[in-house]
């Protein structure tokens, strides 16, 4: 299912936490399933993805301005935090919310 293993991190788990997360817009959910399922990386074990706004966009089905406003509601939430790399490179959300899952 998803290569990058992470100590004390159960993917099924998550999923079915954030599934059922009530303070949680459905695109909201759906960018922390796509971190969590799709991480390519970790930051302080925590699982971390690269995202551009277009990206978010894309998975989300929603416009580029759209995009950037559910990453900056997940990050008000406390769910992820961001590294942004500037210069046209996409910015890396980290996604911290899961302990709370486990």
């Amino acid at each position: 299912m998803n290569e990058v293993k992470f100590i004390g991190f159960n993917i099924i788990k998550s999923l079915e936490n954030i599934i059922n997360e009530e303070g949680l817009s459905g695109d909201e959910k759906i960018i922390l399933v796509t971190i969590s399922f799709y991480h390519t990386s970790k930051i302080d074990n925590n699982p971390a993805m690269s995202l551009s706004n277009e990206d978010i966009a894309k998975i989300t089905n929603r416009n580029k301005c759209t995009g950037a406003k559910i990453a900056h509601k997940l990050i008000d939430k406390g769910y992820i935090d961001v590294i942004r790399q500037g210069q046209g490179k996409p910015n890396v959300y980290i996604f911290k919310g899961w302990r709370k899952w486990q």
